[in-house]
């Protein structure tokens, strides 16, 4: 438990705090930008954490602050709205509101604060880590009974329809299922999961964050959506699917005959190809076929660099300098525009990746990355505070 921000609670709010929350963020391994077009991804939680201190107001407001900002956003519940003054608050704020929109009774306020050890903008889902951690904050305080899988829907909600990001629900479901040692096989056409062992031998899973910050819903983000959606509806005039993860690598020849427009093939066979990726990458683990492995990871970077488009100049650099520098296979991780890289590496080759990597990054782009082993966790957890 974070005595630092016990502290900082009793200090800012001036009484006792009852319970203790605590949500990692997520890697993904393959299946990228696959969620939103109800394909399959492999994702899993690592212990980088957003932790929270919570307590009972006597009145009907939300009062939220962070360790990391300076801003304390307090709002009434019967007057919640996604407002810019409100900054990261509208994150947290948009879970109560949610609740509501959903018929939920809410009869006090909270005090919340937060603490995060996770990069912002990182691509690692500090967001997604957010909004599950508040929903189950919410869910815990006022007695509503939700299992974590409806915690990843109701946050996936409150995003998409209160934080306007057009994302799937592959974020949130990895955060709060998330398991030790586990990858989480995530059908995103019904939400079906399987936990599945995925085997790196004597690799070590290393996570690279480039440390240029991005909003996504200022990136190009939404517009891959948007192409998705134009190419899905072209296809839907000759194929009788309901999502461009319907569509079988065979497919891609006639899909490259009805869709005239370029950019939207390749957005289609990028798709596709990162469906078929992850079914692959999954039998190739349980064959140990760590070859196989490696070539698929390095493969859904090019795809994700030359058809989709979304990894950008500096995940691009992290992925040339890795593999000069002894990752086995490297790949941009989470939704690209900045964010994270994953690497496999030797773990006893990690202090000369690390200070190689870290010189090259610094000397052309004057940024330090934030380079660390992954280590694959739990999800959600709560204590009571004695």
């Amino acid at each position: 438990m974070n005595t630092k921000l016990l502290e900082a609670y009793k200090k800012s709010f001036n009484t006792k705090p009852l319970k203790y929350f605590s949500s990692p963020c997520r890697i993904n391994l393959i299946g990228e930008h696959t969620d939103y077009n109800k394909g399959l991804a492999l994702p899993a939680a690592i212990s980088k954490y957003i932790q929270a201190v919570v307590g009972i107001r006597s009145d009907r407001k939300i009062s939220l602050k962070s360790l990391e900002k300076s801003k304390v956003v307090t709002v009434d519940l019967d007057n919640i709205s996604n407002k810019p003054e409100n900054r990261w608050g509208n994150y947290p704020l948009g879970i109560f509101a949610t609740l509501q929109k959903r018929g939920y009774k809410l009869p006090f306020g909270l005090d919340i604060i937060f603490y995060s050890n996770v990069p912002i903008a990182s691509g690692l889902s500090s967001s997604a880590s957010l909004l599950d951690l508040t929903a189950f904050i919410a869910s815990i305080m006022y007695d509503i009974p939700l299992d974590k899988k409806e915690i990843a829907l109701l946050a996936h909600q409150s995003e998409t329809e209160f934080n306007g990001l057009l994302c799937g629900v592959m974020d949130e479901f990895a955060i709060a299922l998330g398991k030790k040692d586990k990858c989480i096989l995530l059908d995103c056409k019904d939400n079906s999961f399987t936990y599945e062992d995925i085997s790196f031998q004597d690799l070590s899973l290393v996570v690279i964050v480039s440390n240029v910050r991005r909003s996504l819903i200022a990136s190009p983000y939404n517009k891959r959506v948007e192409e998705c959606n134009s190419a899905l509806k072209i296809i839907q005039k000759q194929f009788d699917v309901a999502s461009l993860s319907d569509i079988k690598v065979s497919d891609l020849p006639m899909c490259r005959k009805l869709i005239k427009d370029d950019v939207l093939y390749k957005r289609v066979r990028h798709i596709v190809n990162e469906n078929q990726r992850v079914r692959d990458f999954v039998k190739a683990s349980k064959s140990g076929d760590i070859r196989s492995m490696i070539h698929l990871l390095n493969e859904s970077h090019e795809s994700l660099r030359d058809d989709y488009e979304v990894t950008g100049e500096y995940l691009d650099y992290i992925h040339e300098i890795s593999l000069k520098y002894g990752a086995f296979a490297e790949r941009m991780t989470g939704a690209g525009f900045g964010g994270s890289s994953i690497a496999l590496i030797k773990q006893r080759d990690f202090k000369s990746f690390k200070e190689n990597l870290t010189r090259d990054y610094i000397n052309k782009y004057h940024i330090k990355p934030t380079i660390f082993l992954a280590d694959i966790c739990d999800g959600l957890s709560v204590e009571d505070i004695k």
